[in-house]
């Protein structure tokens, strides 16, 4: 009844202020000169199609607030012609769930909270002629993108949030988090977690230690801790004996160095952005300008393959691979750090400048942020 309303004093102001309005199927439009934008939705439907046009004028942008508020809508499709998505568009549609668009690349402009509080979906992005369809075994997880790869870095598919603590905390049979706050791991946790949410889905692990893949064979404390050496010249070494990552197994992994700069910039068809997906930071990134702590994902617009975060927020996890027995990580995309501004804009770049840190394996001082892939076999 409110979106009713609303849609009339649309109407309404329109006759005041000359601009042409156009009333179809539920969905309000206002016509500029050569594209239309959709301001609002007065209908209860569940499954809702975008039309490419009104009028034969192309729908190019789904206006601010249009669907502000809707908890009835569960998936949408969005017309052939929408290249800009408004601030707050879908906030607070908590049972949305899809959203058909077109592949999204450097044409498409996101606002600021587009999908702010449609928290219960985690909304993903489909493109209408989906790569996912022609690859096997995709993954079970809705929020996965999938990357084309090119004839360096092989396709693979990408979370497309930061891992959120309510289903870390799910996988590793620990206590119920609340809401979707991305979570913090040490890098032998996130180990532990990419094998089980494997294992959850039937997949095969990517991580083994002492000869097995299931984390609940490993010696706890000989895989927290590890062993060490002592060398004259470098102090101590961390190594860690037995540990092999398989990526060509179709399990849940930690990206890396290779995957998450690929992704960050844009895939196949990459853009020089200072940062992921526009030059701007307070567009794309939770930084200190924008917020006091880490929010939850999907509040700032994605990059061209529609992910979230990966400047800003908190720094993620990565696998640089093997020194003989040592596995070297490192972490990308800075972090939220209101302390020291101009560190944490050096850190947020994804471009010929990024910034990133190795990290020992038995790193206990500091808990990062990551999120998983998988290869596309």
């Amino acid at each position: 009844m409110k979106k009713l309303f609303f849609s009339l004093f649309l109407i309404s102001m329109s006759f005041f202020l000359g601009a042409e309005q156009v009333i179809k199927n539920g969905f309000v439009f206002e016509i500029e000169d050569d594209y239309a934008i959709l301001t609002g939705y007065s209908g209860s439907e569940e499954k809702l199609s975008v039309p490419g046009t009104i009028n034969k004028i192309p729908v190019k942008k789904i206006g601010e607030k249009a669907f502000s508020g809707n908890r009835l809508i569960k998936t949408i499709s969005l017309g052939p012609n929408v290249v800009e998505i408004c601030d707050e568009a879908f906030a607070g549609c908590e049972n949305l769930t899809t959203v058909y668009i077109r592949n999204i690349d450097e044409n498409h402009i996101f606002g600021k909270n587009c999908f702010y509080g449609s928290d219960k979906a985690r909304v993903r992005f489909v493109p209408y002629e989906s790569k996912v369809a022609k690859i096997s075994n995709p993954p079970e997880r809705e929020t996965m993108v999938f990357v084309e790869g090119n004839d360096k870095v092989k396709s693979f598919y990408m979370d497309k949030f930061e891992m959120d603590e309510k289903t870390y905390q799910k996988i590793m049979d620990n206590f119920d988090a609340e809401g979707f706050f991305p979570c913090y791991a040490y890098i032998y946790e996130a180990i532990i977690f990419c094998n089980k949410l494997s294992l959850s889905e039937g997949r095969t692990p990517c991580y083994s230690f002492a000869k097995t893949t299931n984390p609940d064979e490993w010696d706890g404390s000989r895989f927290m801790w590890l062993t060490t050496k002592w060398s004259d010249s470098d102090g101590m070494i961390h190594r860690a004996e037995g540990f092999k990552c398989d990526l060509n197994a179709d399990g849940y992994r930690i990206p890396t160095q290779e995957e998450w700069l690929y992704a960050a910039r844009g895939g196949k068809n990459p853009n020089s952005f200072k940062y992921a997906g526009a030059d701007d930071l307070n567009e794309v990134a939770i930084n200190s300008n924008v917020a006091n702590q880490v929010q939850k994902g999907g509040r700032m617009a994605p990059n061209k393959l529609g992910i979230y975060d990966l400047s800003g927020n908190l720094s993620e996890l990565c696998f640089l691979g093997m020194d003989g027995e040592k596995p070297l990580f490192g972490y990308f995309g800075g972090n939220l750090d209101r302390f020291h501004p101009d560190a944490e804009k050096k850190n947020m770049r994804i471009d010929s400048e990024a910034v990133y840190e190795k990290t020992e394996f038995t790193d206990h001082t500091f808990r990062r942020g990551f999120r998983v892939v998988c290869t596309a076999n």
